[in-house]
Order: structure tokens, then C-alpha cells, then sequence
């Protein structure tokens, strides 16, 4: 391991109380397939608290592979954690807030909604006047083109959380072999994510700390 990640490894370690990463779900919630990845309460109504040896370990293998991306796409399914995509979205980063079916899988659809969505766009921010049907066209669009860029289909998918709102964001990633990386909290399956981050997905500090980390450019020895 290189003194990078060993420093990585110290801020992840110092981040994961402050920031609650390590909670998870009360017991009676906890996913089988966590078993062992957990620290499980003496009491049922308590929450079973992630090892932080795992988070570490499922995060730095996340981040090897978020490394290798060069057409990354953030997607923000539950409602409390969109806001930590904002840093995302001010470093011009694809981000989805609103996953309509066919995302993927009918992706040339998905480029013409983008470009119309654009001229709608420009027509409207140079003053000119839209019709009533273009103006809710446009507002349609807005929801979910408002912040994607990507004119290919990407290389990786990062989910903010595992419990999937739209199970269809997933079947689709898996239908056209698309890695993933996902938040997976004690109660989320694991199984159809590649590279699982383990940690607590409804603090939205931890979130953004854990995105904001993950797409951070190693420092240079």
C-alpha cells in the first residue's frame, strides 16, 4: 500500500466517527448478506455498526476504480442526500437527480431528449419567447438534463445509496455490463454493486465527504 492511501487511510479512519459512517440500521433490518460485516448490538432496537476496517477497505477499492473512469456518472436517487451533489455538479461532473427508464438501455433516445433539451435551453436564456408546450417541455427536460453531460454512454455508475427508489437505475446497469459503485448501508444487498462502499447512507455530511474523497486527485510524493 502507498504512503497515499496510508494517509487516505488516516483521514478515512479520523472521518468515520465524526461523521457517523460507521452506523448502521437496527438489527432486524440488517441485510444477511452484511453479516460479517458488522458489529452487532446486544439489544434488537440498537443499530449494528459497520467495522471500520470495512468501510476503509470497500472505499479505497471504490477508489481504484473510479480512477480507471473516464466518463463517470453520479446518480442521486434518495431525496436527503442530493444535496451533497453540488460540489459534484460545480466541478462539471455528470449528475442525475431524476433516472427516467431507459436511461441506459435506450440511450439514443436519451442524447435526443439532451439535445432538445439544450435548444430549449438557449432559446430561453437568450430572451427569446417560449411557447406555453415549450415551456413545460422544458421543465420536463430540466429535471433530469439539467446537469448531464455525457454524450457516450458511461464507464461507471456511482449511486449515492443501495436502497433503490428506481429498481430500474440497477437492472439497467446490469444489462449493459456497467460497473458500479454504490453507498451500501447495513440494510442495502450488496450483491449487483461492484464495488460496494460500506458505510451509513443517510448522513449527508458522510456522503459528501465520501464522494468529495473518492473523486479527490492523490497527492504527488
Amino acid at each position: 500500500m502507498t504512503n497515499n492511501y496510508t494517509e487516505l487511510e488516516t483521514t478515512l479512519q479520523s472521518k468515520i466517527l465524526e461523521f457517523n459512517l460507521n452506523v448502521g440500521h437496527i438489527k432486524p433490518l440488517l441485510n444477511p448478506l452484511n453479516q460479517k460485516l458488522v458489529n452487532p448490538p446486544k439489544q434488537h432496537n440498537l443499530p449494528v455498526l459497520f467495522k471500520s476496517s470495512i468501510i476503509i477497505e470497500s472505499f479505497l477499492e471504490a477508489k481504484k476504480a473510479f480512477k480507471q473512469s473516464k466518463r463517470p456518472l453520479f446518480v442521486f436517487l434518495k431525496r436527503n442526500t442530493k444535496a451533497a451533489s453540488q460540489f459534484l455538479i460545480d466541478q462539471k461532473y455528470s449528475v442525475c437527480c431524476e433516472w427516467i427508464a431507459g436511461m441506459l438501455t435506450n440511450f439514443i433516445q436519451i442524447q435526443k431528449n439532451l439535445v432538445e433539451y439544450n435548444i430549449l435551453f438557449e432559446k430561453d436564456n437568450s430572451g427569446q419567447k417560449l411557447l406555453v408546450a415549450e415551456r413545460q417541455r422544458l421543465k420536463t427536460l430540466e429535471k433530469v438534463f439539467v446537469n448531464f453531460h455525457l454524450t457516450e454512454l458511461p464507464d461507471l455508475i456511482i449511486f449515492s445509496d443501495a436502497v433503490f427508489s428506481r429498481k430500474c437505475a440497477l437492472l439497467e446497469t446490469i444489462t449493459l455490463n456497467i460497473p458500479t459503485i454504490a453507498i451500501c448501508d447495513s440494510n442495502a444487498n450488496p450483491k449487483n454493486i461492484l464495488y460496494p462502499i460500506f458505510a451509513n447512507d443517510d448522513s449527508v455530511l458522510g456522503t459528501e465527504f465520501l464522494l468529495k474523497t473518492l473523486i479527490e486527485e492523490e497527492s504527488q510524493e
